[in-house]
């Protein structure tokens, strides 16, 4: 199933958002064979991730900034350019700060998301939003050029 949805994606040049927990070596084998654009979810191993980085891909850091030393490291080596942030919802941002859903500002939680790649990465809170800013218009960008 996951070949076939690639190869339609491919196809139709849609991009497509990969989970690839415990599966980064087969996924990139499989999405090389498929050029597209691919936005890798809370990617978190630094094994493979030249080979990705050889494709058109994006990673989203969500809650595991700061949290993760494997997600930390992860963020050092991607390119600003690459970048996007995410929440993967509330519950994650509660796990990864060990606080009750009803504890969690929602806002704050996503700034200091932001924070935390701004300090891995040695650049200015400000610049890190404006390329984050940048990267989401051109990830939709090809999304939109492909409904078209």
């Amino acid at each position: 199933v996951f070949i076939a949805q690639l190869k339609i994606a491919h196809k139709l040049q849609k991009p497509v958002i990969l989970h690839t927990k415990g599966c980064e070596q087969e996924i990139v084998e499989h999405i090389k064979q498929y050029p597209n654009t691919y936005l890798v979810h809370w990617y978190a191993c630094e094994e493979y991730l030249k080979d990705y980085l050889t494709l058109d891909t994006y990673f989203s850091i969500g809650p595991g900034a700061g949290v993760e030393s494997e997600v930390n490291e992860c963020v050092k080596r991607i390119p600003l350019d690459r970048l996007l942030i995410e929440s993967d919802g509330i519950d994650a941002i509660a796990w990864s700060n060990q606080q009750k859903v009803e504890e969690i500002h929602y806002l704050a939680a996503m700034q200091h998301i932001v924070e935390v790649i701004a300090d891995l990465k040695q650049v200015s809170v400000d610049e890190l939003i404006v390329q984050l800013k940048k990267n989401y218009e051109c990830f939709t960008q090809k999304i939109n050029a492909t409904n078209r």
